[in-house]
């Protein structure tokens, strides 16, 4: 089990990347939208809550933007933006 675990560490070390990633998301031209069309399609598929997936997007992004913090020594501005375009949908 140990062994499994440390192999998983070294290749998620290979697997990262040196910088942060910029989500294309907020490259679209309403990228609010699109958010609240997954939203909708998450919900319809599975049958979640929207309001409780809207919040799981809000948390995993901010968590996101404190990994950048970690990993690169900056707040990720593109995981706080995501983070601010979800919690304005209306649910």
């Amino acid at each position: 089990m140990l062994r499994l675990l440390l192999q998983s560490v070294s290749f998620l070390e290979f697997v990262m990347p040196s910088r942060p990633i910029k989500p294309q998301l907020l490259e679209l031209p309403q990228p609010g939208r699109v958010l609240a069309r997954r939203v909708d399609q998450l919900a319809e598929e599975l049958g979640f809550d929207r309001a409780r997936l809207r919040g799981w997007g809000v948390a995993q992004a901010v968590l996101s933007a404190w990994w950048s913090v970690e990993d690169f020594g900056k707040i990720s501005d593109s995981m706080i933006a995501c983070a601010e375009l979800l919690s304005e949908l209306k649910v």
